[in-house]
């Protein structure tokens, strides 16, 4: 049985429930396949059922709903509470995450290629007090 995931969603503070925690990732270029072969390598496999479709499984994840976006719109996501959790570069974060203090970098050492890439997260709801991808770990939402 899932348990609900609350979400407070950014700027208005409302908070609404569901089913399962968001991840968004890349849709396109060399950051969708590097990501993509990151968790593969984690022993995770994203799962799209037919690639024309922005939705997809973690089958390991049961409460996963991955999503597919161009990194700006990751970001804004992220930052209005459509999202629970992004994986974008640096460069997207910075620009389209400036100034909204509710976004933290939890992770910025994957080290994609010539690129940086971050993991990022909402600083309210459920990841209010994480500030570390050891933190993010332990949450009981995970297992």
């Amino acid at each position: 049985m899932q348990s609900e995931v609350d979400v407070v969603e950014g700027g208005n503070g409302r908070i609404s429930e569901r089913q399962q925690i968001r991840l968004d990732l890349p849709s396109k270029g060399r950051m969708a396949s590097d990501t993509t072969e990151l968790l593969k390598n984690c022993q995770l496999s994203v799962k799209q059922v037919n690639p024309r479709h922005y939705v997809a499984q973690i089958p390991e994840l049961s409460n996963f709903e991955v999503w597919f976006k161009r990194p700006k719109d990751i970001v804004k996501k992220l930052g209005s509470g459509d999202l629970d959790l992004g994986i974008v570069g640096i460069d997207p974060f910075t620009e389209h995450g400036q100034g909204n203090e509710d976004l933290i970098i939890v992770h910025e050492a994957l080290a994609y290629g010539d690129c940086r890439l971050s993991l990022a997260i909402p600083q309210y709801g459920i990841f209010e007090n994480i500030n570390s991808l050891e933190e993010l770990a332990k949450m009981p939402q995970w297992t």
